[in-house]
Order: structure tokens, then sequence, then C-alpha cells
């Protein structure tokens, strides 16, 4: 069943319609039939009292001579009305002196006393109405007349009244319907087009959908003619945007067209330009070896025989080629960060710092520099493109203060609108800030080749770097009184939780870039290794294990070295075979064997010349195989060499080598 208030508009005015009449009707008939009954009540009492008063009169004289008969004569003309049930006189002392009984009864169904004052009084008792009515004859009562009277054909009359009413309702209401059906669909079928044409178009979007006019000019005419203006404009307005979505689909068609020709296009030139990295890494770089190379054996086996001028212009040629060298290197540094996907990690910025400086120390031999570090956040950051970010301006640093006796160089945080900002800043000979928009750009340089050497481009590549990483830099300095670079890096990482770090600290293993992983057992080899590669000079962060499973952990970042990454692998494992708790075979088949891990150059030194150790080593995969010689001398030339070749003569695998990490 519908709910009233779901039901159709139609259905609502003809209820109201059908209500407010029927609400109408009962009040006018139920008043009318009211009146009726009361009117006709009233009307049969004063016909009593007035039939009372003339049995009254005609009793007086037969009260007087106490002529009992006569009364009864007088009571016997009431069997002309069938609705009287009994009539009675009683004397003036209460007794009853006639009665009358109407439809055959008797008159002892009449009380035999009344009280001497009983009043002038009407009683209702059922369908029975019953009359007391004093006898009076010149102010002296002479008795009382008691009729009661029966109300069938009052009531009677009534019941057929109201059958009228309803027949009249019934038709009344009827008409009304009638009228109100009539009178309504002037009003609900304009709204009821109204509902159908927004709901057809709801469904089906067509704003070319009109509802017919309504010929009238009142609200709802004009609410027509409303709706079928407002459809018009927006019909109107959805022609011009479907039309403006094809112009847009023919633009984003031949933009799609463009971005695929420029694509290609740039494909293209990435291919040539990957060929002529290849041609300039390669080509380039022979005839430069050779120049050096000639001018080197022509210096050292006819230095003696040439005169001081040739000698120097040999050293000038030495010197140019290496300077070309240089800038070939830079050059294709600054390319190939153009193409190197930014590998995000947390990092300790102070660690890098640390790393870089420490190699600085070591180059700048007796200066006297003053370092103030200052400790520097995490950071999510390229670890090794922030190495190459700090190499660059700390050397900078170092070389742009060479002319002070006493050098100061600081590293250290600001803070600007919340972010922090870390600094270079230095006391060296400074520059210009008018030629400050010059600094970044590729080969521009502020001061001259002979006062300061560089090829110009280490900060653009610091530049690129920082813009890779969603940071900036700019710099502030004063002729000869020193310079400052600011940078921001991007997003600043929460501070993680103290339990990986702090373990890390506790073992001695924080995010520091390791070079070279020694796994030996024995202490005096460890130490022995550890003192020939540091007399070379070829390593600045070597990590000792002393058994397989903390090789393990360190490798793979987990237990006591969760500290670390995978973003830092060390450039060179040398591996003990016989090792406590997990063999070196097993350390070497989990190396080789996660495709994070098997591109780290792993060498094998030991003691062992076992045919089987030797073919096991090399079908895992491992880069060398060597022996530990007895004799010192060869064990830390042996040492050297192999620290010599893999950190420095030998290419180190690029990031893309390690899958995953």
């Amino acid at each position: 069943m519908v709910r009233f208030r779901d039901a159709t508009i139609k259905t609502k005015l003809t209820w109201m319609s059908v209500v407010a009449s029927a609400s109408a009707l009962i009040l006018a008939t139920g008043t009318f039939f009211a009146y009726h009954l009361f009117t006709s009540r009233s009307a049969l009492i004063r016909s009593l009292v007035i039939q009372a008063d003339t049995i009254g009169l005609n009793s007086v004289s037969a009260l007087r001579f106490n002529d009992d008969g006569s009364a009864a004569d007088t009571l016997a003309a009431l069997r002309a009305d069938e609705n009287v049930i009994t009539a009675a006189i009683y004397a003036g002392d209460g007794r009853l002196f006639a009665s009358y009984a109407g439809g055959g009864g008797e008159s002892a169904a009449v009380a035999a006393t009344v009280p001497p004052d009983q009043l002038d009084e009407v009683r209702l008792a059922g369908r029975t109405l019953r009359l007391f009515h004093p006898i009076v004859e010149e102010g002296e009562r002479l008795g009382t007349v008691d009729l009661s009277y029966s109300l069938d054909d009052l009531y009677a009359d009534a019941w057929r009244y109201a059958a009228i009413v309803v027949v009249v309702l019934a038709l009344s209401l009827l008409a009304a319907v009638l009228a109100s059906a009539r009178i309504q669909r002037i009003f609900t079928t304009p709204i009821a087009r109204l509902a159908y044409a927004a709901e057809a178009i709801s469904r089906n979007n067509d704003y070319s959908v009109r509802v017919a006019p309504t010929g009238s000019r009142d609200e709802l005419g004009v609410l027509v003619h409303t709706f079928n203006e407002m459809l018009a404009h927006i019909q109107a307005r959805d022609a011009e945007v479907e039309a403006g979505q094809q112009r847009f689909q023919r633009l984003n068609e031949q933009l799609e067209e463009r971005v695929l020709s420029r694509t290609e296009e740039l494909e293209a030139t990435n291919k040539e330009l990957e060929a002529f990295t290849y041609s300039v890494s390669h080509d380039l770089r022979a005839p430069l070896r050779r120049i050096d190379g000639f001018a080197t054996l022509l210096v050292d086996e006819y230095g003696a025989q040439l005169p001081e001028d040739a000698a120097r212009y040999l050293q000038r040629m030495r010197e140019g080629a290496k300077q070309m060298g240089e800038l070939v290197d830079d050059l294709l540094n600054l390319a190939r960060l153009g193409r190197q996907e930014v590998r995000r990690q947390v990092t300790g910025l102070s660690s890098i710092v640390a790393q870089v400086s420490t190699g600085l120390k070591r180059d700048t031999g007796d200066r006297d520099i003053e370092w103030r570090i200052q400790p520097l956040p995490f950071v999510e950051c390229d670890p090794a493109l922030m190495e190459v970010v700090f190499a660059n301006l700390l050397s900078n640093a170092v070389k742009y203060t060479r002319p002070r006796p006493h050098a100061l160089i600081e590293v250290g945080t600001v803070e600007q609108n919340g972010t922090p900002v870390v600094f270079v800043r230095d006391n060296g000979v400074g520059f210009s800030m008018k030629y400050v928009d010059k600094l970044f750009g590729v080969f521009q340089r502020l001061h001259r080749a002979e006062d300061f050497e560089g090829t110009g481009v280490g900060l653009a590549t610091v530049q690129r770097i920082l813009h890779k990483h969603g940071g900036a830099i700019w710099a502030e300095a004063e002729l000869d009184k020193g310079a400052c670079f600011y940078f921001t890096v991007g997003s600043t990482p929460p501070p993680r939780s103290r339990g990986t770090t702090q373990r890390a600290k506790e073992h001695g293993m924080t995010d520091v870039k390791v070079e070279i992983l020694l796994i030996e057992d024995n202490r005096d080899d460890a130490e022995l290794a550890v003192h020939a590669l540091r007399r070379g000079k070829l390593a600045n962060e070597i990590a000792i294990v002393r058994d397989g499973e903390d090789a393990l952990d360190f490798i793979f970042c987990r237990g006591p070295h969760a500290g670390r990454s995978f973003g830092s692998p060390p450039r060179l494992v040398l591996l003990d075979l016989k090792l406590p708790k997990v063999d070196g075979l097993d350390v070497l088949r989990a190396i080789k064997g996660d495709p994070r891990t098997k591109a780290i150059p792993v060498v094998i030194m030991t003691a062992s010349r076992e045919e089987r150790d030797l073919v096991e080593s090399y079908k895992l995969g491992v880069n060398a195989y060597v022996q530990k010689p007895i004799d010192f001398d060869q064990f830390r030339t042996l040492v050297k060499d192999l620290g010599l070749f893999w950190l420095v003569i030998n290419e180190p695998p690029p990031r893309e080598a390690f899958e995953g990490s």
C-alpha cells in the first residue's frame, strides 16, 4: 500500500478535497441533526405540559368534590395518543386519585403515592419521558398530574432523519469528488507533465524534452514557460559543451600524436646522446691518455736532453690533458645525472659529511684547517648523490680557503619557515654577489684558472642533484670575506625509533658507507690486512666481522646491523672460507644468490688450495680466489694490489645492478 506522502499529487489533492468536503458536510448535517433532535424533544415537552395543564383544569372540580370517576374520564381522553404509557392524578395529600394505563395496561402500574410537594419536573429514563405537573387553582395546590410518555416515535423520526442525512452526505461527497476531479485536473496535469519531463531528463539526459504549455497566465503557466526556457538554455549550453569536448578530443588526439612524435624524437636524441657519451667516454679519453702517456715517456726517457722550454711545454701538455680528462669526467657525470633515478632512503647527513671530510683532511696535508661540523638531520635522499653534493661543496671550501693561514670551514643547519636548511660556510676568498646568477651555470667560473683550478661544472652538478631531490640551493658571499652555501634536500623524515639506531651504534655500525668488508675469524690476519690497506691509503671505511652469521647480518642489514641500508653496499668483500657458525661458501652462496647483493665484488682470501673449494667458489660466482702467502711482505703486497684493483682501477657496479635494493 502506497503511503500518503508517496502518493501522486493528484491523489493528494483528491483526498484533500474529499476530506475537506466530508468534514464540512459532517459538521453541517451533524449540527442540523442535533438541532432537529433538540427541537423535537422541546416541542414534545411543551406538548406534554399543555396536556397536563388541560387535564389539571378539567380535574379541579373532581378534586374539590372528590369525584374520582370524573377524573378518570378526563384521563381516559389520552387514549387518542398511543405514546402515552401511563397517566395519573394525585390528590393534594399525595395519594393516587385517578389513573390511566395506555395500551390496555392496569392502573396498578401507577405509583400509589407521590410526595405532596412534588415539583414541576421532567424526567428522562431510557426511552420514556415522565412529566410531573401541579394542579393549582387560585394559588392553591389541589394535586399533581403524572404523565409517562414513550419516545419511540421521536427516536424513529430521528433515525429517519439520520438516514436522510447519510444519503445527502454520500451524494454531496460524490458530487464533491467529481467536482474536485474535474477542477484538480486543471492544476495537476501541468505539474504531472513537469514531473515526467524532469524524470525523463534525469534518466536520459535528453534536454530536448518540452512540457506542453497550459495556455494560462497563472503561476503554473509561468512555471511551465520558465521550465521550457531553462531546458532550452541547458540544451544550447550542452550543445556547446559537447562541441567543446569534441574540439578538446581532437586537440587531445593531436597532442597525443605530437607527444608520441616528440617522445620518439626524444628517445632518438637520448640514444644519440648515449652514443655521444659512449664516444666521449671511450674515443675522447684514448687520445688524451696517449697525449699524457707519450708526453710522460718523452720526459722520462729524453728529459735530460730536452731544452728547458721544451720540458715546460711538455709539462703544460700533460696538465692540459689532465684538465681535459677532468672536464670530460665532470661533463659525463653531469649528463648522467639527468638520466639517473633518485633512490631515496632515510640517511644521516652527518655520516656523509664525516666520510667526505675525512678524505679531504687526508688530502690537505699540513694545512691549518679548523672544521666545525654540527649534528645534521636525517633526510630522505640518495646517499650516493648527497655524497657528491658534500664532496663538491667541501672541496670548494678547502680550495678557496687555501690563501688563508688559518682556514675555517663550518657545516650546520638553520631553520627557515619550519624547514631545516643545511649550510656550508668558509672564510675563503668569497666572490662578488653581482655575479651570483652565474654561480650555478656550467663552465661559469668567478675566479681565474691560474688562481684556483677547476672545470666550472661542480656547482651545476650540485644544483641538479638538489633539484632532483625537490630541494634548492643558494649562496651568500662577500669578496675576500668568505662564502656560505645554503641548501634544502626536500623532505625531512620523522625521527626513527631508538631500537634500530641505538643497536647499530652499540655495534659500531651506523649507515656509514663501507668500502671494504673484511670477513676474517683470525684476529692477527685481520689486523695485518687492515694495516696493509691503511698504509696504501686505499680505503677510508673498513668493517670487520669475525664469523659467517655476523657477516650475513651485516650484508643483509639485519640483527645488530639493522641500522644499515641496502643503499650503501660494500665496494669489496674479502672473504675467508673457514669461518665459525656459517661456512664461507654458504656466505658466498647467500650473497651471490640474492639480486640485491649479487653485484658486490667478492674475493676469497684463504689459506686453502683445495680443488673442491676453488671449483665451488667459481660455481657460486666469486670474483677472485687468492691464497694467503706466508711471507708478510708478499701478504701486504697482495692486499694492497687487491685494494688497488677493486677500489681504484676497477669500475664499481652501478646502482642499477643491485635489484630491489
